[in-house]
């Protein structure tokens, strides 16, 4: 008899109900043998129901703290009705009033240097962000709560903001409140990647550093494969992306591996001079009489 168990389904008496209701844990088996009463006693339960409870508590008080928030917008817009049923506010807040509640805040970014986007890594820089905060064509920044994340140094007059030295990925969330209307700018983005390299070759590299840092398509992205890529007769493709990396060629119809390639590692230095001893893997996809295509992979 083997030694995994697998429970396909319970016995059942005429009537449908079970034969045997439960299956003890020392009958049941996993797909490495190994029986279940021995993985549920290796479990720390003290610890992950502390955990759950955490969880728990923490997603009841964000839920009773939004729904307060909406009880008092809520009880605040009720106000401003019985307001304006009585007649207690002038015509002039009434207008106002109703168009606070239809006309939204008109905001852009006037500038962002440097531009959002993605850097070599190794780069630093303090972004500095001009923005436009308008209601009915009227300039109100100064007038309005500005709130960015993360902590940023935020202009007296609320038109612009400088952040932090950064040279990791940043994302700034940009939000702004008028005299209750509220409004989001556009998330910034800023992402710090390696330089990868790739491209076609006539022949077979001497030098595979040089060969590397003249390849046609420079890019700052790390992922270590590459989709299908079409190859013409009679030429090599380099592929090569920083870390230590075990770099496969498969055919891209058969996936199956193709032989004759070459692989290795060097260091390539950073564009922008921070790192001179970046390590990169390569591979050469050898040649072939007539054009075909071709697959990269980690593995």
């Amino acid at each position: 008899m083997s030694s995994r168990v697998t429970i396909k389904q319970f016995t059942r008496e005429e009537d449908g109900s079970f034969v045997a209701p439960f299956t003890p844990e020392h009958a049941i088996y996993d797909t490495n043998g190994k029986r279940l009463d021995v993985k549920i006693a290796g479990l720390d339960l003290d610890r992950i129901s502390s955990a759950l409870t955490h969880s728990e508590e923490a997603i009841s008080a964000q839920t009773t703290e939004s729904l307060q928030k909406i009880i008092d917008e809520q009880a605040e817009d009720r106000r401003r009705l019985d307001a304006l049923d009585q007649g207690q506010i002038s015509d002039n807040e009434r207008i106002t009033y109703l168009e606070k509640q239809t006309i939204p805040l008109a905001l852009s970014y006037t500038s962002i240097t440097p531009k959002a986007g993605t850097s070599e890594r190794g780069t630093t820089f303090a972004p500095v962000v001009r923005m436009s905060i308008k209601w009915k064509d009227n300039n109100v920044a100064a007038q309005s709560t500005v709130t960015v994340t993360p902590a940023v140094t935020l202009a007296t007059n609320h038109e612009a903001f400088t952040g932090a030295t950064i040279s990791n990925d940043t994302t700034y969330k940009v939000s702004v409140n008028y005299d209750g209307i509220k409004g989001n700018f556009p998330d910034i983005s800023y992402i710090f990647r390696e330089y990868r390299y790739r491209g076609e070759l006539s022949s077979v590299p001497s030098d595979y550093v040089s060969a590397i840092k003249g390849l046609d398509t420079q890019e700052l992205n790390e992922t270590a494969t590459l989709g299908s890529t079409n190859l013409p007769a009679n030429k090599y493709y380099l592929f090569a992306v920083v870390g230590n990396k075990t770099l496969v060629c498969r055919h891209a119809a058969t996936g199956g591996l193709i032989s004759g390639t070459v692989t290795g590692t060097c260091q390539i230095p950073r564009q922008n001079g921070t790192k001179n001893d970046n390590t990169y893997s390569y591979i050469l996809v050898p040649k072939s009489e007539i054009a075909w295509a071709f697959t990269i992979t980690n593995s």
